[in-house]
């Protein structure tokens, strides 16, 4: 078993952070229009500009999945062939799934849209611990749409076609971008987490990595968390190894498209150390600090199920929500600084359990 190091390409971890930055601008001015509200004071303006710009972003969306979904059916050839060389641009396959994957965008910005509705709130109320007259609660609603939009944009394009695309140049993910990629996306997601509840606006670190539940864990907590993670791993392995035998296993679509995205990753000693420590930063801080004592266990668990849209449709993702229920489990009996431990633990334990089994005896 070999593991390779490399030197690292900065570019696309710069790309990735800029694209959530208008994210994280309307959570903050969402936190600011409820600390505006509670002293007191003229809310209107900030609650009237969150909502604007999310409006914007949304619409931005739904204007690229209309556009793709139309352009798609009445134009293919705008995709298929440069219109200067005729020179064939993407597979007949691919162009034919554009439409799909159009409307997988726009229709779950619209649902974005939807929940943004009073009304909507509302009911939604009545089924997790949201207050409906909450700005900032309305914009994590809205954003929960946008995992959707991924799935279902994943779906429609169809995982053996975005296979071909992320494959085209040969190195496109290779790991001297992927690292620092992967990095610089969760520890935004991790900034982003602390913005939405409310640092540089109502809370100061310290309120803020508490209301994360990001703590120092003690060192019961910190067996609990290295031992379900590696047990969590020791199963989930187990079960798609027994289901591919009777026949369930991953299917080939499933298993090329997480080779290309995540399979660099794997074969590095830095990549796996990502694949844990990055990973469990990032997601858990925004799922099971931020989202669960809001949106609740399970659905909760369903959102980061979606958001591993790579796995389509399959045996994988029903070991992901299980997994994730765990995680989520964790994060209520103890804080989630102990649910990042299992998710670390468990995201190398696999890692190592595929490099072993892929190295043969």
């Amino acid at each position: 078993m070999v593991l390779k190091t490399r030197s690292y390409s900065m570019g696309p971890a710069i790309m990735t952070i800029v694209m959530f930055l208008p994210f994280m601008l309307i959570l903050w001015l969402a936190n600011c229009a409820e600390k505006a509200k509670g002293e007191g004071g003229k809310a209107s303006a900030p609650v009237m500009l969150t909502y604007v710009l999310l409006l914007l972003l949304l619409a931005f969306f739904v204007f690229v999945g209309v556009s793709l979904q139309f352009l798609g059916s009445l134009a293919p050839g705008l995709f298929a062939f440069d219109p200067s060389t005729g020179v064939p641009l993407l597979p007949a396959e691919t162009v034919a799934a554009i439409p799909k994957m159009g409307f997988g965008l726009w229709l779950p910005s619209l649902l974005g849209m939807f929940v943004l509705l009073p009304p909507a709130r509302r009911v939604l109320a009545r089924l997790i611990p949201i207050n409906p007259s909450n700005t900032i609660h309305a914009v994590a609603l809205s954003y929960s749409m946008l995992i959707l939009a991924q799935l279902l944009a994943t779906m429609g394009m169809g995982l053996r076609n975005l296979t071909s695309l992320l494959n085209v140049g040969g190195d496109t993910l290779e790991l001297p971008s992927l690292i620092p990629a992967f990095w610089a996306q969760e520890l935004t997601w991790t900034f982003m987490a602390m913005v939405g509840v409310g640092l540089l606006s109502r809370r100061n670190l310290r309120q803020a990595t508490t209301r994360l539940g990001l703590v120092l864990p003690t060192a019961r907590q910190t067996a609990i968390g290295l031992g379900t993670g590696i047990g969590l791993a020791m199963l989930a392995y187990a079960a798609l190894y027994v289901a591919e035998i009777v026949g369930f296993g991953l299917n080939e679509e499933v298993e090329k498209l997480s080779e290309v995205l995540i399979g660099p990753l794997a074969k590095s000693a830095w990549g796996i150390a990502t694949l844990g420590i990055a990973a469990a930063l990032g997601e858990e801080s925004i799922f099971r600090g931020a989202l669960q004592p809001r949106f609740g266990l399970f659905l909760t668990a369903a959102l980061f199920t979606l958001l591993h849209a790579q796995y389509g449709l399959s045996l994988a993702t029903a070991v992901v929500f299980i997994v994730s229920l765990a995680f989520g489990w964790v994060r209520q009996v103890n804080n989630t600084s102990t649910s990042m431990i299992v998710h670390a633990t468990y995201n190398v334990a696999v890692a190592l359990l595929s490099l072993l089994a892929g190295s043969g005896p």
